[in-house]
């Protein structure tokens, strides 16, 4: 197994540990060698939080798959209410259009840090439809 059972993991629900287990394991599947090293390196790290290796995972994968410019933000970084993570986060560069996935992927049960947002939503759609 991937997690660890860290006290400060408890935060995460069972969607959203999938949903960064998946993030993990696909990062670790990758091609780029130097990627994969680094999150083993962070895995076998026992002072740095399962957590935090796990979200960067997630943020990797959702920038790469979503072809995101350096300054935006993928859906795990963001709120479905901008005002609110504006408050919390302080100004960087969300957009309209990555507010409007979050929303798409929660409202379908979607774990905000789902390493592939789109073809998440589009299994839901296919399951909605059966």
């Amino acid at each position: 197994m991937l997690a660890r059972n860290d006290d400060e993991d408890d935060e995460f629900d069972l969607v959203d540990r999938a949903a960064l287990e998946l993030a993990i394991k696909l990062t670790l599947e990758e091609k780029d060698q130097g990627r994969v090293g680094q999150v083993k390196s962070m895995l076998a790290d026992l002072q740095r939080p399962w957590s935090e290796t796990a979200c960067f995972c997630a943020y990797h994968r959702q920038a790469r798959v979503l072809d995101l410019h350096p300054w935006e933000e993928p859906p795990c970084h963001i709120y479905p209410d901008d005002e609110e993570y504006m408050a919390i986060r302080g100004p960087r560069h969300v957009t309209a259009e990555a507010v409007t996935l979050l929303k798409r992927m929660l409202d379908a049960g979607i774990s905000r840090y789902h390493p592939d947002p789109l073809a998440a939503l589009e299994a839901a759609k296919r399951r909605a439809n059966k």
